[in-house]
């Protein structure tokens, strides 16, 4: 779960790890830029270790927060309506 907020909209996203991996290299191919940035690693063993996963939330959702912040700025659509449903309708992930 990662907590988005756009103003006054603010929503949780309920997501497996695998599913913010493959929005990860979704991103990268699209904006280049978001290779710069560090996704949080998988783990094998102890990966339903209630101090990891909640670590590796916290290190989604600041991912998540420096990404979209980069991402957005170069997207017109959303620099021109910046809400919750513009940005769903560009990033489906998000509901």
């Amino acid at each position: 779960m990662v907590y988005i907020r756009i103003k006054d909209d603010e929503w949780n996203v309920y997501r497996r790890y695998t599913e913010f991996r493959g929005l990860h290299h979704k991103l990268q191919m699209r904006h280049h830029q978001v290779r710069s940035f560090n996704f949080p690693p998988k783990k094998a063993i102890g990966n339903k270790d209630a101090k990891f996963v909640e670590e590796r939330r916290k290190q989604l959702q600041n991912y998540l927060r420096n990404v979209m912040n980069k991402v957005i700025q170069t997207l017109p659509e959303f620099i021109a309506n910046p809400k919750k449903e513009t940005l769903i309708q560009l990033m489906p992930f998000f509901v």
